[in-house]
């Protein structure tokens, strides 16, 4: 039996390629993970910092009742944090 998964967003089927994880070295640094969320009218400014730093990041809507339009997580090396 084949059970096909669809993507929840476009409901597209989803190629088995695109659920492998990434591969990475393991580190002896250090890390945080953060979550952050972002203030209305504020995204751009935001994710232009963690673009122009390089870092790798994932967002979600936020859907409480705060006056905040999204929540962005990523890891952080520890020598990164000043």
């Amino acid at each position: 039996m084949c059970t096909k998964i669809l993507d929840s967003y476009t409901r597209r089927p989803v190629d088995s390629h695109e659920l492998a994880l990434p591969r990475s070295l393991p580190t002896a640094q250090p890390m945080r993970y953060l979550e952050i969320t972002i203030p209305e009218g504020r995204r751009a400014a935001v994710l232009g910092v963690l673009n122009d730093a390089g870092i790798n990041y994932v967002m979600s809507d936020e859907t409480s009742n705060e006056n905040y339009s999204d929540v962005v997580r990523f890891p952080l090396v520890s020598s990164l944090m000043t």
